[in-house]
């Protein structure tokens, strides 16, 4: 009985060096995510409901990509092919995703670099502390290990101020603190992430590449939030 134990725990013990070895590992990588839409009673009963519909239906035709090193991320919507009848505006727009967002992992500053109509090339700074609650809930994900992390945070814009639960599934095997639209702050990379309805998760990873596009956005007037929201608010 004593030497099975001692198998176990040494078969364990393999497996948590052998983790730690391919963890190691990672320099880099890609990784192309997908877009779905939970439900969402308070926007399906409102009078957005038309809209959110629509924005269901076309998730299928967005992605993004997440590119990554040791130090930095940014993250970003790919460009979609022009298809007869499919108009992507609302699946974007509820996505929450505008723009570029980059992201130094010994920052809380999130770089924004978005197009406004009226301001032109402007990158938006937010700072985004996390506080994360770990969970021992898991998943595969493209058969990475994932573990669930959930937190909420406050939402400010011309409205008002709003709670909104974050949910992410991150997978220690790649052990790189970022996620889509910066989040980050966990013990891996954010493989799947819920914010509201919006579900935005990996498609294809690919990790170790030869080479690997990380730019800083540096080209455009540099805004906080709240000073972007008062700009709108006045137009």
């Amino acid at each position: 009985m004593l030497q099975l134990i001692y198998r176990h725990n040494l078969f364990l013990l393999f497996i948590h060096i052998f983790t730690i070895s391919i963890s190691a590992q990672v320099r880099n990588g890609s990784v192309e995510y997908g877009l779905i839409f939970a439900e969402d009673k308070e926007l399906e009963n409102s009078v957005m409901a038309t809209y959110f519909a629509e924005a269901k239906k076309n998730a299928k035709y967005i992605t993004f990509t997440l590119n990554f090193n040791k130090d930095e991320m940014c993250f970003f919507k790919n460009s979609i092919l022009n298809i007869d009848g499919v108009d992507t505006t609302f699946s974007t727009v509820f996505s929450g995703v505008n723009g570029k967002t980059y992201r130094n992992r010994n920052s809380d500053i999130i770089l924004n670099e978005q197009y406004n109509n009226n301001l032109g090339n402007i990158i938006v700074t937010n700072e985004l502390k996390t506080n994360w609650t770990l969970t021992k809930e898991t998943k595969l994900i493209d058969n990475y290990l994932c573990y669930k992390a959930t937190m909420t945070i406050d939402i400010v814009n011309s409205v008002g101020t709003f709670k909104r639960q974050i949910v992410a599934w991150y997978c220690p095997k790649i052990p790189v603190p970022f996620g889509p639209k910066g989040y980050g702050g966990l013990p891996g990379l954010i493989l799947e992430l819920q914010e509201k309805g919006a579900i935005i998760g990996a498609k294809k990873i690919s990790l170790n590449l030869k080479e690997i596009v990380i730019a800083k956005p540096i080209q455009g007037k540099f805004l906080t939030q709240k000073e972007l929201n008062d700009k709108i608010e006045k137009k």
